[in-house]
């Protein structure tokens, strides 16, 4: 493979998945202990899955959801032998331990249906347990079947096994097991055992087979004599499976007593029950191809290999095409502990048989070979023995005779690794077959999951590695398993299983990637040709046909195509030919699209060729190429039958003369040729001179390197300012001949043309005139392009972008020294002349040759601009550093250096060049001071120079005074203050205290700073210790002691708002022994610090963090939670707190409100509170946290809540003036702000004399005033005490009234039960039927939405629109989409309440033919929902309570639909008969049709507060459906009122004569009129309002029956009125004028008379009332006042209403809140959604039992019944009037107080809504508790139930609503408006990214745009 190749390939491979968020299942019993972990796994056939962990076994769905849990220990248990549960009687079993329990044995036992367990405990006995619940079902305490020991192995299988005589039987159970006993005796490693039988006897369950000659024969057991003499022996058995008569397990076992170890295979005969006859193993040997070799096996697979593999393993369709994959470690020397290097190897049964063949063979006939299995108790002699080969195994290698051999071979199967990995231990492995292909699977200790591709019995190829687990990431022994479709696999690590898909075709974007050309690829996917996408073939639209090329597998030739020609000369129409590879066939035909160009048709040249023909397009759709000379596009062929583009290349239209450059022109291949002299471009050269025609490369190959051009070569140096000419090199440059211009070269410079002549010298050469160059920029040189233009201003080609280099020598090198370190290049030197500035500059700039200083001269005047240290110790040793200029051109020039008249010795790797010396002084003996000094020289030059210091050096005496402060936590990290004198002196200053090191970060003459480091015993004290260069200086009074660390105890509260300041007291200990005390939060990888104030050793003060600038928008439900800590010296257990103490959560910002117009007059004088308003202002706050200042002066803060703040003002602060005011500051935290100006109010001037005296006047005035009012009130009492007896008669009447009302009151109520049940009986129910009861629930109000009607486009084509809406269809249908679609819609802020109901409707309609699929999204959404409540600060109990998500309305949709047939089976009846009552009880009494109160109701405030005297009437109704002649059966009788108006009796009689017809199909009382019949030909038109109407001043009357003095019996009729449409085929009318069937064309609605009435009152100009007046409610008019009595006695009528209707209310509750008692059963959905709630409940650890409760009930009772008793007409064609609404709301109320926990304190003042049914709501809340509880002990639905109720569910709806046009809503109101958003958000998700979603998403807005026929 070419290495380019395979570097790529390589690097595609290690390439990982980081992760991705696969479905996972998390052990979360007991996480603190490390031996609680995962064990087992296994799956059933509906995709079930069954965990065996350490005391807990679990049911799984497919998803990983928990179906069912259960605890299997800890048990009380005893080790001992002689303990044998249950009982444990024997005498040494006086204690029992708990005990866990691990998993040993997990199979599915599918003949019996159950599952059985084994586990550690109780000697390794078993279980049999239901599939469905994992309850014990039977427990065998009698057989020890598994090993004991929690560490030992055990594997175990079903499979079949021998009948009682040898020969096949019944199924068995085969275990294989470990000893890690101490006891060492009857060790039964191999048994097979009898399986237990349902409702059968129990004796023989589990116990080990025997024959009927031998006794326990299928066993075999250890040799306890030899186990006993060697100790470390042990047998650990991997793995097991059964394969063509034969049961194998793959073991590793000691050669010799504890090793080296090795790999065996163990084969038992399953039609033979005498092991010790048929037992044979082999050792296994995996080795690489270099030798090495893996002894220790971690885990295995069987499978049957793939057909490329069996061909290569040489297997033909006899064959046993078995393949055991065995994964190996490397042993860590002879031990049995595995290495991190692994191999997997693969093995053939057929050679793992061939190989027993071949050791048997050898061994019957060598007597001396030896059996080699001491281990076990039933090895039979020594010796192999000399019996013929088919003596011992018969022809098929499994006769069962009394003479055979157990053997445990010496032969080798010895296979080369498949694969081997070095740097993490394979600990899984799995395989597979696919299409031919076999695929293996390898989990790993790092937690990765490989794929790789077999691609031979020794060669297996990695093409994808992704990591799974993170956290404890070993994947455990044979930790891999297939789900039931073998299209995900289970990844089991010791705390996790994670769903991963075997296959991931969707990242492979191109046909190469995915057929893998260039490498292996995925054996699963192909390019689906037609689709351009990578797919599984199964997903690709006709793949069946191998030939059709649609379908592309691994390593399959993709479509190219060849176009000819390959471009086309703009303005030409031209016919192309394309040969396309692997061309797939199409029901359609082919186009060719051209881009945005256009498309033409593509024919095929040959019916079977793979050449189609295909002409360009209009040659005006060509935009012209410009500058560039071509413009290219995208080539695509596309299928007609798709719309799908998929096969493209490039295509170029191009035009010749638009080339402006020779090489331009040539170098292409379109045939374009240059003419030089000319200039020009074109495919006509005839009028060109012949020896300036450069020809095409497309016509001469290599053609355009004959250009003229610019070629690189030599740098071009120009100095600036310097007149200078230079030299342009390249080839091919033309003598310009007569009529032609020259050469000009042309620099640009700063974006200026500098233009010089230029002289072509040859044909590679012109030089450019002499000429002076400038630039302004202070740069030391600036590259400036170069054109050579010639001919009249054409530019010769510079194909290498040749530049010139211009230069200043004196920028930046402003000494000589400096200027001698130029790049040798520029030739800068340095310019010592007298008259001019010295400076750095070429030659020709200095004046004097010889003053200018080339490099190899020593620069002179050597300059100290600086020197450190200052002072050094007078023993020396500083390491002095010299800085300056023109310090030599190297260390050798350095001469000599003097310090204070001390030498200093040089140190040569110190040098810098010209700029930094360094040296080490000598020692001085005593304190000085002086210069320093520095020669220069140079050796072969006698001239030196002497440069000397402008500062001195000191040689000083350091001394320590002591140090602060003294103490310290053990930590480090305190800074430290070292007092002294000279502390700064020297190079290297070192400090230690209390014996530690002690950081230095700054030092000066007088102090040192240090920072101390952690101490690594307790509490060590000492001096202080500072060494200058060596020289140690100690004071050892100076103690500094290390303290125990500072402890963070807590918080007084653990929340702040975002801008911080609010001040936090934090307890704790030790915290004065630090000094830094820094508050700091944590959010999104950065932190926020706010500092802390020490009160004393356990309280300090700290103001919260500003966190403004972290872009954090936490809401008041919703505060952002972060990790805190406290930044402490270096003590690192205080910096992150939230796990050890609470969650630091931030609220918004506070908000004050200004003052209106800025200014507010406060009239308090003090005394009166200032009230200032708000928001948020007591979130994380409290009244100490805000100061309120008023000018200079406190307002006292009182009270502080969400919305005000009230403080105390002072009585007048200073300052304060009418005019100005003072203004109002608040600070609260870190928020400052001033809200206006408040102002005093005056309190007047102080009195002056007049006003004294004017008041005085009016004293008096006022006593004359008092008196004369003294005599009128004599008098008035006495007319008051007529008045009072006036009123002590009206009470006494208003007695007799009261006790009549109540008298009547208790009448009804006692006699209208019966009447209520015997009017309802015989009445029908009328149903909606399920759209328009979906479609009212859904979408309330939208009789006609969309989603009922066929899709209505407009200004697009169908065809698109439905086809995008198909592709967003599938979007929808993709989890990962339709996840972020909705959480990407309510992250907008102006995405509002309405939008989400209407979206989860649409969502609804568009997945009602996928109930499954949206039963999974709404759970999925409810979860997300559930952890975003408990993360916040609201209340758990308020979760599903309001409808503000989308999770929330679908929850409610979805209950909506799977409901519909519990409604009309059970629960509908009681709800309409409920209705039914209501309506009539109300209908007995008076009803005010203007006010809607009546005389019977349930509700307050629809009840009539007046005595309304009636009388009842009964009615012959004409009956409309009876012939004339039939006189007994003429009549309906119909009770009305005599108050009744005449709209309300027609409703009556309507009502009536339609009673069992729904009302939608009945006439509207508006369609009909009333006529009063009497005698022959007498009728009277009864109507509300004609000119008979009693008309009072301002109030006209509605008419009643009594208005028209009906008698009791008279006789009426229903007839059409006049101008309205009656449909002939609906309505039609008698002779004798009566309504008949009659019905309205269109659909009713529901106008109340009230509302006809109004409209009246409007035309008419009165006020119109009926039995009350509006005003008289209020008691405005005193003169009525004696016709009422006290409103509140009429309250005892809502007792007669809720007397009557106690048994329809009871009926509806007892119905919903049943399991037990109805006539349907329970809903599975309701099953479900509990099961739902209770394992989130779990799952988040809540324990409250309220909080499911309420959950429950927010979900079920609130979301569905609440809403259809409120609205029956959602369920029933009915009416439903306002007077019925509000009653209906009364027994809602009721409803949803009876599912509350919540105990509702209730008194006098409470609404009477809460008092009727006070008594009724502790019976019913008993109710629902009973019926949660009753739900809950149901036996769990599985999830393969649920879904086949979905799909049935969606199977009988599908067809309900246009599902495309909901598409339609969804797309164009919503997906359209947040498209930006949509797409960002599916770029940020891991999992759309891995799908390609976003790029989905932006084909579909293509289509849908029109812009794309992709």
């Amino acid at each position: 493979m070419d290495i380019k190749i395979a570097v790529i390939v390589c690097l595609a491979l290690v390439t990982l998945c980081q992760c991705e968020e696969y479905p996972k299942f998390e052990e979360k019993n007991d996480p603190s202990k490390e031996e609680i972990a995962l064990q087992r796994m296994i799956t059933d056939s509906t995709g079930s899955l069954y965990i065996g962990s350490v005391n807990r076994l679990y049911k799984l769905s497919s998803d990983l959801e928990v179906e069912q849990e259960v605890v299997t220990g800890p048990k009380d248990d005893n080790s001992k032998p002689a303990c044998i549960p249950p009982d444990f009687n024997d005498a040494d079993c006086d204690e029992l331990f708990p005990t866990n329990n691990v998993n040993k044995i997990l199979v599915l036992d599918t003949r019996r249906d159950w599952v059985i367990t084994c586990g550690s405990v109780y000697k390794g006995t078993c279980q049999t347990r239901n599939k469905q619940t994992l309850n014990i079902e039977k427990e065998f305490f009698a057989r020890q079947v598994a090993s004991a020991s929690p560490s030992a192995s055990t594997v175990g299988l079903i499979a079949p096994g021998p009948g009682p005589v040898p020969g096949p039987g019944s199924d068995v159970l085969y275990v294989a097991r470990s000893d890690v006993s101490a006891t060492r005796t009857r060790w039964e490693a191999l048994t097979s055992r009898v399986l237990p039988v349902r409702d059968a006897n129990d004796d023989e369950a589990f116990e080990i087979l025997s024959s009927e000659i031998l006794q326990n024969t299928a066993v075999i057991r250890g040799d306890d004599d030899y186990l006993n003499n060697h100790l470390d022996f042990n047998i650990e058995y991997v793995y097991g499976f059964s394969s063509n008569g034969f049961t194998y397990y793959v073991a590793v076992q000691p050669v010799g007593d504890s090793g080296p170890f090795v790999t065996r295979i163990v084969q038992i005969c399953q039609t033979c029950p005498l092991y010790q006859e048929t037992y044979i193993d082999l050792p296994l040997v995996c080795r690489s191809n270099s030798g090495t070799e893996y002894n220790l096996a971690q885990s295995a697979y069987a499978t049957q290999a793939g057909t490329d593999l069996s061909q290569d393993l040489g297997l033909n369709n006899q064959d046993d095409k078995t393949v055991v994959i065995v994964a190996f470690a490397k042993s860590d020397g002879t031990s049995s502990t595995p290495t991190d290097e692994s191999a997997v190897c693969i093995y053939p049964v057929k050679t793992i048989r061939e190989k027993y063949l071949e050791w048997i063979n050898d061994c019957s006939n060598n007597a001396d070979k030896q059996p080699g299995c001491d281990w076990s108790a039933q090895q039979s002699g020594i010796n192999c023995g000399t019996v013929s080969l088919d003596d011992i195994i018969g022809d098929n290698m499994c006769d069962c005779r009394s003479f055979g051999k157990m053997t445990c071979g010496s032969l080798d199967i010895v296979k080369t690794a498949a694969f081997t990995m070095t740097g993490s231990r394979v600990t899984a492995v799995a395989a597979t077959t696919h299409l031919s292909h076999t695929v293996m699977f390898t989990g790993d200790s790092s937690g990765q999951l490989k794929k790789l591709k077999v691609t031979s019995g020794t060669s297996a190829t990695e093409y994808e590695a992704i990591a799974v687990v993170r956290d404890n990431p070993e994947i455990v022994q044979n930790g891999l398993v297939f789900d039931n479709q073998k299209n995900f696999i289970y990844v089991m690590s010791k705390r996790q299983i994670t769903k991963v898909p075997v296959e991931n075709c969707e990242q492979y974007t191109n046909c190469e990637d995915c057929t893998a050309i260039k490498g292996v690829g995925d054996p699963y996917c192909g390019w689906c040709s037609l689709e351009n996408k990578c797919s599984r073939k199964a997903e690709c639209a006709g793949s069946n046909d191998d030939n059709s090329n649609r379908w592309i597998g691994n390593l399959g030739a993709c479509p190219s195509m060849v176009v000819e020609p390959a471009s086309v000369e703009r303005g030409q129409l031209e016919t192309l030919t394309l040969t396309v590879t692997s061309l797939p066939e199409t029901s359609g035909g082919f186009s060719c699209v051209f881009a945005n160009l256009g498309s033409t048709d593509a024919v095929k040249k040959e019916q079977n060729g793979n050449q189609l023909a295909c002409s360009t397009p209009s040659p005006t759709n060509v935009p012209a190429p410009g500058d560039r000379g071509f413009v290219r596009v995208k080539l695509s062929l596309l299928a007609d039958e798709t719309d799908v583009n998929f096969v493209s290349v490039d295509f170029d239209f191009y035009k010749c003369e638009s080339f402006k450059t020779c090489m331009a022109c040539t170098n292409n291949s379109y045939g374009c040729d240059w003419c030089i002299f000319e200039n020009k471009c074109s495919k006509d050269t005839t009028t060109c001179r012949n020896d300036g025609v450069v020809q095409g490369n497309a016509n001469a190959e290599g053609s355009s390197d004959r250009c003229p051009q610019i070629t690189a070569g030599d740098d071009i140096l120009i100095p600036v300012d310097v007149d200078q000419e230079y030299q342009v090199k390249g080839k091919n440059f033309p003598t310009a001949t007569s009529g032609q211009s020259g050469y000009q070269c042309v620099l640009i410079i700063e974006g200026v043309e500098v233009v010089v002549d230029g002289q072509r010298v040859d044909e590679q050469t012109v030089r450019c005139q002499s000429s002076k160059y400038v630039y302004a920029q202070e740069v030391s040189n600036k590259l400036v392009p170069l054109k050579l233009r010639w001919n009249s201003g054409f530019d010769v080609d510079n194909p290498d972008n040749v530049q010139v280099n211009l230069y200043k020598c004196d920028v930046g090198r402003s000494n000589c020294g400096v200027c001698h370190q130029a790049d040798l290049k520029y030739n800068c030197g340095w310019c010592e002349s007298g008259d001019e500035e010295q400076k750095c500059t070429v030659v020709s700039k200095c004046s004097q040759v010889t003053h200018w200083l080339t490099r190899d001269k020593i620069c002179p005047d050597p300059t100290i601009t600086e020197m450190k240290p200052m002072a050094g110790p007078i023993e020396g040793g500083t390491t002095l550093t010299i800085r300056g200029y023109n310090l030599g051109k190297n260390a050798s020039n350095v001469k000599e250096v003097m310090v204070v008249g001390f030498p200093c010795i040089p140190v040569s790797s110190g040098y810098k060049i010209a700029e930094q010396v360094q040296c080490v002084t000598s020692p001085s003996g005593s304190e000085n001071s002086g210069k320093v000094q520095i020669t220069i020289g140079d050796t072969g030059d006698q001239v030196t120079y002497t440069g000397t210091s402008t500062e001195d050096f000191s040689y000083v005496v350091s001394k320590i005074d002591g140090l602060t402060p003294e103490k310290g936590p053990q930590s480090g990290g305190t800074i430290v203050t070292i007092s002294g004198e000279n502390l700064n002196a020297g190079s290297v200053i070192t400090a230690t205290v209390a014996g530690y090191p002690c950081h230095i970060t700054e030092s000066s003459f007088d102090a040192i700073t240090c920072v101390t480091s952690a101490s690594d015993s307790s509490f060590p004290s000492g001096g202080v210790t500072v060494t200058f260069d060596g020289v140690a200086k100690t004071n050892t009074d100076a103690i500094y002691r290390y303290m125990a660390d500072p402890v963070i105890q807590q918080l007084s509260r653990y929340e702040a708002f975002v801008s911080g300041g609010s001040k936090i007291e934090v307890t704790g200990g030790n915290l004065d022994i630090v000094h830094t005390r820094i508050m700091r939060v944590y959010i999104k990888g950065r932190y926020y610090d706010a500092e802390c104030t020490l009160k004393s050793s356990t309280l300090m003060e700290c103001y919260t963090p500003d966190v403004s600038a972290s872009g954090i928008q936490p809401t008041a439900e919703e505060p952002y939670e972060c990790d805190f800590g406290f930044i402490m010296d270096s003590v690192a257990n205080t910096t992150h707190l939230r796990d050890s103490l609470e969650p630091f959560f931030y609220y918004p910002n506070p908000k004050y409100i200004d003052f209106e117009d800025g200014v507010k007059v406060y009239a308090g004088a003090g005394k009166e509170p200032l009230v200032i308003a708000g928001e948020n202002l007591n979130l994380a706050s409290n009244e100490v946290d805000v100061i309120v200042k008023i000018g200079d002066e406190f307002c006292e803060v009182t009270s502080l809540a969400w919305n005000q703040l009230t403080c105390s003002p002072p009585e007048r602060p200073k300052g304060d003036s009418e005019e100005k005011g003072l203004e109002v500051t608040i600070y609260h935290g870190n928020v400052n702000v001033s809200i206006g100006v408040l102002k005093y109010a005056s309190s007047g001037p102080a009195l002056t004399t007049p006003a004294i005296a004017g008041i005085a006047a009016g004293a008096a005035l006022c006593v004359l005033v008092i008196i004369v009012i003294l005599v009128i009130c004599k008098r008035k009492s006495k007319e008051r005490s007529k008045h009072v007896k006036k009123l002590q008669i009206q009470l006494d009447m208003l007695e007799v009234r009261v006790a009549k009302e109540c008298k009547e009151a208790f009448a009804e109520l006692q006699t209208e039960m019966t009447d209520m049940t015997t009017d309802e009986e015989g009445v029908g129910n009328p149903f909606l039927d399920y759209r328009t009861y979906a479609m009212r629930v859904l979408f309330p109000g939208q009789e006609d939405h969309p989603v009922l009607r066929e899709l209505e486009v407009k200004g697009m084509k169908r065809s698109t629109v439905e086809k995008g809406l198909r592709e967003f269809g599938k979007l929808i249908n993709n989890k990962t989409f339709l996840m972020t679609f909705i959480r990407t819609l309510e992250s907008q802020k102006n995405f509002s309440m309405r939008d989400r109901v209407n979206v989860a409707s649409l969502i609804m309609v568009a997945l009602q033919g996928r109930m499954e699929y949206a039963t999974e999204i709404l759970k999925a959404l409810l979860a997300e929902l559930i952890d975003k409540s408990l993360e916040g600060k609201s209340h758990p109990k308020l979760l599903l309570r309001r409808t503000e998500s989308i999770a929330e309305k679908m929850l409610t949709n979805w209950l909506t639909f799977l409901l519909y047939s519990f409604l009309r089976e059970a629960a509908g009846t009681p709800l309409f008969m409920l209705y039914r009552a209501l309506k009539q009880q109300i209908e007995k009494g008076p009803v005010d049709v203007i006010t809607h109160e009546a005389r019977y109701s349930l509700s307050e405030e629809k009840l009539i507060r007046q005595q309304i005297e009636y009388r009842t009437y009964t009615i012959n109704v004409v009956n409309p459906d009876t012939p004339f002649e039939d006189k007994e059966e003429q009549y309906i009788q119909v009770k009305a009122l005599d108050c009744d108006t005449i709209n309300q009796v027609k409703e009556k009689f309507l009502d009536a004569i339609y009673k069992n017809a729904p009302y939608s199909t009945r006439p509207r009382v508006e369609q009909v009129d009333l006529e009063w019949r009497q005698g022959v030909s007498g009728r009277l038109s009864l109507a509300d309002e004609d000119v008979t109407a009693k008309v009072e001043g301002e109030w006209k009357r509605v008419n009643t029956l009594e208005h028209y003095k009906v008698l009791d019996g008279a006789v009426m009729a229903l007839v059409p009125k006049q101008g309205y449409n009656m449909s002939p085929g609906i309505s039609s009318l008698r002779t004798g004028g009566t309504l008949t069937n009659m019905s309205l064309t269109s659909s009713p609605g529901h106008r109340s008379n009230s509302s006809m009435l109004i409209n009246s009152e409007a035309d008419s100009g009165h006020r119109l009332w009926h039995l009350v007046k509006q005003h008289d409610t209020d008691l405005q008019k005193e003169g009525d006042r004696t016709s009422k009595m006290v409103s509140e006695i009429y309250l005892t009528r809502l007792l007669t209403t809720k007397g009557t209707l106690q048994k329809f209310v009871d009926d509806l509750f007892e119905t919903i809140f049943s399991t037990t008692h109805r006539s349907s059963a329970l809903p599975l959905a309701i099953k479900y959604l509990f099961d739902f709630l209770d394992d989130q409940a779990r799952e988040h650890g809540i324990t409250d039992p309220d909080v499911v409760h309420t959950w429950k009930s927010n979900s079920l009772p609130l979301r569905f019944w609440v809403n259809l008793i409120k609205n029956p007409d959602f369920v029933f064609d009915v009416y439903k009037s306002q007077t019925v609404d509000a009653c209906l709301s009364v027994v809602a109320q009721t409803f949803m107080d009876s599912c509350s926990t919540s105990e509702h304190k209730l008194g006098k003042d409470s609404p009477s809504s809460k008092l009727l049914y006070a008594k009724d709501i502790p019976n019913y809340r008993d109710w629902v508790y009973r019926f949660y509880n009753d739900i809950k002990c149901m036996p769990a639905i599985s999830d393969q139930d649920m879904n086949s109720a979905l799909v049935e569910e969606s199977r009988l709806h599908q067809h309900e609503f246009n599902t495309v046009a909901a598409l339609n809503e969804l797309y164009f109101y919503y997906s359209q408006k947040y498209n930006t958003e949509l797409t960002e958000a599916l770029e940020d998700d891991v999992a759309a990214k891995r799908s390609r979603l976003a790029q989905k998403w932006e084909q579909i807005d293509d289509i849908m745009s029109g812009q794309s026929t992709a």
